[in-house]
Formats: structure tokens, sequence, C-alpha cells
């Protein structure tokens, strides 16, 4: 089996975990034709009724960007949303093939209006429907990362590059997987277990007091749904995350790696916050994209998630900024912008959640972070030095 039907497979079995019986929705783009044939395979051997190909092409959004009238960009079509409802009623599983778009060349604020918000109804269904997101490596993204390769090259390496970090030259890369779960998922009982009322991060230009709701708990990236489906949100995954109190983020931090803001790269950014609101932001390449992603909406100026990430992840080992944060996000620890996540807190603390349109993952974890946790007493207790776990697992 080759990698392409190895990532396919990993997929199917372990990311969606599609059942007998289930329709399955692929959503990628027209450069990943062969691995949505390879996902369709699988998913039919695995039992599934139907298989429906949503296919998109960057190039056809950028046309938009380039030529539609300013006055147009705000619109977006309510049938994305008609499909996502029936995928849902059908008891159906999700599939995205994803890779990193770009438009640096562009005006940072037609960029970022012309991006659609995240999608509110799949926002609703995503705790019923068993879905993951896998990359896609395509020929633009591969010539990004190593423009000095011919273009069959450049992709060759970016797809041992994905090979490393999912796994699939392992002998049975599902089963590496489980394991790889089994602990994150013991630390995530035991980050739990602390009952934490905030977590400070420190490293260099970073210094954050992060806030955490009562009732927080905190997850690894293995999910079990609404309908008793386990699934994997995306592959690779390296982290244990939680939400953060909406109001209770102050400090300063560095972010590690570059980001991809509206399809250009921001990079050498500091985020200052005060009361949970982002104050200012500086930087050099790429700031204004994160500043208009700043300003989308009343919550994107605050955060909503804090993951950590330890320095056993495959992804790390390969040293390397992918410009996709699927894959960036687990090199290192990370924060998020934007929309919080309300299953990982009780009723009663929801109220206490950011609610955004939106949500941007940015690193800033390295092998100098220090990580500590502090209890309702005061007590602290250290989580994470650089790459090393300090708590049980």
């Amino acid at each position: 089996m080759d990698r392409l039907q190895r990532l396919a497979e990993l997929a199917v079995v372990l990311g969606a975990n599609v059942q007998p019986g289930q329709v399955v929705r692929v959503v990628a783009e027209l450069a990943h034709g062969d691995l949505v044939h390879a996902v369709a395979d699988a998913a039919y051997r695995r039992g599934a009724r139907f298989v429906d190909a949503d296919l998109t092409d960057p190039r056809v959004h950028r046309a938009r960007m380039l030529h539609a009238d300013d006055a147009t960009l705000d619109y977006a079509p309510r049938w994305p949303d008609a499909r996502i409802h029936e995928l849902d009623e059908a008891g159906g599983a999700s599939i995205r093939i994803l890779a990193p778009e770009f438009y640096a060349d562009l005006d940072a604020a037609t960029v970022s209006r012309a991006q659609p918000p995240r999608s509110r109804a799949w926002r609703e269904v995503e705790y019923r429907v068993n879905n993951t997101i896998v990359p896609g490596p395509t020929e633009p993204w591969a010539r990004s990362l190593r423009p000095d390769l011919p273009p069959s090259d450049a992709l060759a390496a970016l797809w041992n590059d994905i090979t490393i970090a999912c796994r699939l030259a392992d002998a049975d890369p599902v089963a590496s997987w489980r394991a790889r779960f089994a602990e994150l998922r013991a630390r995530a009982h035991a980050l739990t277990a602390l009952k934490l009322d905030a977590v400070r991060v420190r490293g260099p230009g970073t210094d954050l007091l992060v806030g955490l709701p009562p009732t927080a708990r905190w997850e690894p990236p293995i999910h079990l749904n609404e309908r008793g489906i386990e699934h994997v949100w995306n592959l690779p995954s390296e982290e244990i995350y939680t939400v953060p109190d909406r109001d209770r983020a102050d400090g300063h931090v560095r972010l590690t790696s570059p980001a991809v803001v509206g399809g250009r790269l921001v990079d050498q950014v500091t985020l200052a916050f005060r009361d949970g609101r982002v104050t200012t932001i500086d930087g050099a390449d790429g700031v204004d994209a994160l500043r208009a992603y700043v300003a989308r909406d009343s919550g994107t100026e605050r955060l909503g998630e804090l993951a950590l990430v330890d320095g056993a992840g495959a992804v790390g080992s390969l040293g390397r900024t992918f410009g996709l944060i699927l894959l960036d996000e687990n090199r290192a620890s990370h924060i998020a912008l934007g929309f919080a996540f309300p299953a990982l807190v009780d009723p009663s603390d929801r109220h206490r959640l950011n609610e955004s349109s939106d949500h941007l993952d940015v690193t800033i974890g390295s092998d100098q972070l220090e990580v500590t946790g502090l209890d309702a007493t005061g007590r602290e207790h250290r989580l994470l030095d650089g790459g090393e776990w300090r708590i049980g697992g």
C-alpha cells in the first residue's frame, strides 16, 4: 500500500471512523483528486452507503477577490448549509482534505472580507457528525516550501514530510496513533483533575496569564460524538486543549512560527492582552492581515483555546513551518483567537466562553517555553518545560 492509500485509510478508519451504511462527505480541492479517489475507495470498502465529493478551486476564489464588485464580497450562498444539515440528518461522516491557499499579492482587507466565516451550520452539527481533517499535498503548497526544487521534487519532498507527520511509514499507522492518543488522554485527565484556575506561559518574548472557567476540562484530540462514534478531529494531532475565560488573558505573547492569515504569511508577531482582549499587534511581514482578522467581529480579539503540545510529536521532529495550521499547531503549544468549544465546560460556565464567527490558531511554544498551572488556592503546578511534560500521564 503506498502512502496516498495509507493516508486515505487513516482518514477513513481512524480519523472519521466511517461506519457501515454511512453517507460520507469528502471536502477537498480539485488538486486533491487522487487522494479523494483513494478516500472514496477506502470508505466504500468500509461499507459506506454513499460518498459525496465536494470539490473547490482556489483559483475561482482568487478570481472573485480580483474582479468581483467590492459590494458583493459579503455575500455567501445558503446551499452549503443545506448540504451540511442533510448530512447530519442522514447520520453521516465528513472528511476534509486541506492545503493552504496563497493570497499574499492581494489586498489584506479584501481577502479578509472575501474569506467566508466558519460555517455556523457546521458548528451546529460537528459534535454529531464523525469528522476529521487531513493534509493534502499540492504542487503550489510544495513550491512555496521548497522554491529551489523542481516542482515534482518539491511535491515528493512534501509527501515525505506528510508521511513522517502522519506516521504513515509505521507498520500500522492506526495502531501507532491509538497508542499516542492513549498517552494524551491520560495527560488530559491528569490536567483536568488539577482543577486549574489559570495557566501561565513564559518564554522568550512571552509572559501570558490565561484564566480558565471553573469547570474547564482538558481534552485529547480523540472525541466520542453524540451518536457514540469515536473519531479524531484532525490528523496529525499531538495536542491537549482547553477553553479560556473570555475576559481573563493578560500579558504578552510572541508567536514562535509564522501563521497564514487570509492567504498570506504573518511573521515575527507579538500580541498584547488585557482583560481578555488583544490590545496591540506588532510584527513584520503580513501583520496587517492579522489586524484585519482581529477586527472581523467582537470575538476574534479574544481567546477561544489554549493547547499544550510536548516534544514527542512527529510534526515537531521535522523542524519546518508548513504554512498550514493543521500541521503547524501540532509542532508546539498554541492559542486560538475566536470561538471556544462549549462542550469543554458545564452549562453553568458557558457564558464565560468566547463567541465568534471564526477561529485562528497561532503557535507560541518552543523548547524554551515554561507552562505552569495555578489552582484556586494559588498553588503552582509545573505542567510543561520545553518539550517535556512535568505532570504524570
